[in-house]
């Protein structure tokens, strides 16, 4: 499972250093994160670092220590970019939003519905506009 995961990181990359979509806003690019999954063979399938963390469960401390850094090095790319969207505070924004993803992906697992996606983004919305909304 480690070298699954080991692998899944090398092939999308560095998980803190999130895509730059063509002439994309970061308020796109962050909303981009919760356009309803490819279901690709039918099933929703989650993340595949959540997944591996709840096989582990304490008993691979390798597996752990992966989905750990890959996690925190996501989060704080969320922070970056929702630094560059103009966030007030771009670390608890980055924080929200990956619970948000989390939350939407493991739902969408839990009942093989893409819905959860749709009313996680819609949260985002409020969480990001509120984030980047300017004093009058």
């Amino acid at each position: 499972m480690e070298e699954y995961l080991r692998g899944l990181r090398q092939a999308a990359g560095e998980a803190d250093k999130m895509p730059k979509a063509s002439n994309a806003t970061p308020r796109e690019r962050l909303l981009a994160l919760f356009d309803r999954p490819n279901r690709g063979d039918g099933r929703m399938r989650g993340c595949p670092f959540h997944n591996a963390a709840v096989e582990a469960a304490g008993e691979m401390p390798g597996v752990e220590r992966i989905v750990h850094s890959h996690k925190r090095d996501y989060i704080k790319g969320l922070a970056r970019l929702a630094r560059e969207a103009g966030a007030a505070h771009p670390r608890s924004l980055g924080n929200q939003l990956a619970v948000l993803f989390e939350g939407a992906a493991a739902l969408s697992t839990s009942l093989d519905d893409a819905g959860p996606w749709a009313h996680a983004r819609a949260a985002a919305e409020v969480l990001i506009d509120q984030a980047t909304a300017r004093p009058v």
